[in-house]
């Protein structure tokens, strides 16, 4: 399932997610429909901008090992 380090990113993801989702659930407790509709909206917002930093980082650190190895 690809690298170690893409498994970090993605771990590092996940981990980031369930927390604001914590943070989410217990700090503001759903009472309505609408109120938990929000709370998923948000969530998976936050899963969509971390993950793609997640590739964000994983691309540049791939970019710097692949431009420090060339000749030149």
């Amino acid at each position: 399932m690809g690298s170690a380090q893409q498994r970090g990113d993605l771990l590092f993801a996940a981990t980031h997610v369930s927390i604001i989702g914590l943070l989410c659930r217990y700090l503001w407790p759903a009472h309505s429909g609408e109120t938990m509709h929000a709370l998923t909206q948000l969530g998976t917002i936050a899963f969509a901008y971390l993950l793609r930093q997640a590739l964000r980082w994983r691309f540049e650190r791939q970019r710097g090992r692949l431009t420090a190895a060339q000749p030149g």
